[in-house]
């Protein structure tokens, strides 16, 4: 997607709630004579929860790993773009250079390069893509999780910064993406969930953090319940947008999921209504286009 902020998350979802544990309570067992010999009902019910679980989590696996693919594909070729033209502007200046200048083509980052990546990745006129190629380029380096240290350390520092609060949310998915266990995905996603919260604590009105808060949450298995809460978030975005009197382009897609998660849930004409609403506010959406033409 085009949107500045879709993944986050998307992701991220996706981001998703697997890791939660689920909290069961155990009555005490009625009397042996209480007990009936027939068990077949209850291992019915057993399996069909259990084949739902399973669906969920495919589900969620399969969103994530879409997501990363299309992220990774769009930065690797944005940052091989910017490769290319990095290395073609040194040979002008210095057409004799020994190839021992090519010694950081395997990724390598020192830690004064990766403060400056950081600084760039959390400037607050880095675009989306931009963005995610200067992600791209910190993971090649094997620098996340101290690329993570860096931006939590910002943000002890100024803890009432929504933007460096957003910025840790999405440095949070980011590692959420590169993570195979369902446990860890679940850990991951709710730090990114509650640096929105604490971003929107701050500010409200913070664009950004909140559509990334309401599309990874979009992304939980169903099981988790999260949709509501997903639906409004974007409700409040569409509200803000409204009222703001300001037309971005990325505003667009707080329409297009939110009548994604009203068919989601059967609403097919509530579902059009937003959509209708979005396409008329912008009609050069090609998304909500296709959309309403369905």
């Amino acid at each position: 997607m085009s949107s500045p902020v879709m993944s986050a998350v998307i992701a991220a979802v996706v981001a998703t709630g697997t890791g939660i544990v689920l909290h069961q309570l155990v009555a005490e067992p009625p009397p042996a004579a209480a007990i009936s010999p027939d068990t077949s009902s209850l291992e019915s019910r057993m399996g069909k929860l259990e084949a739902e679980l399973t669906s969920a989590v495919a589900r969620l696996d399969a969103a994530t790993a879409a997501l990363e693919a299309a992220t990774v594909e769009r930065a690797e070729q944005r940052a091989q773009a910017q490769a290319t033209a990095d290395a073609q502007r040194k040979a002008d200046v210095a057409p004799t250079a020994k190839p021992a200048v090519d010694a950081q083509a395997d990724g390598a980052m020192t830690e004064a390069e990766l403060a400056g990546v950081i600084g760039e990745l959390i400037g607050s006129g880095t675009d989306w893509d931009t963005k995610e190629a200067l992600w791209a380029k910190i993971k090649a380096a094997g620098q996340l999780d101290a690329a993570i240290a860096q931006i939590e350390e910002l943000v002890g520092d100024d803890p009432e910064n929504a933007d460096l609060q957003t910025d840790l949310g999405g440095a949070y998915l980011q590692k959420l993406f590169t993570v195979t266990e369902d446990p860890q995905k679940g850990v991951w996603a709710l730090k990114a969930d509650s640096a929105y919260d604490a971003a929107l604590k701050v500010n409200p009105q913070h664009w950004t953090a909140r559509f990334s808060k309401a599309t990874s949450l979009a992304f939980w298995p169903p099981i988790f319940g999260k949709q509501g809460e997903a639906i409004s978030n974007f409700e409040t975005l569409v509200t803000q947008q409204e009222a703001s009197g300001t037309s971005k382009p990325e505003y667009a897609q707080t329409y297009v999921f939110l009548g994604n998660l009203y068919e989601l849930q059967g609403k097919t004409d509530k579902a059009k209504e937003i959509w209708n609403k979005g396409a008329g506010k912008f009609p050069g959406s090609a998304e909500l286009k296709g959309k309403v033409a369905k």
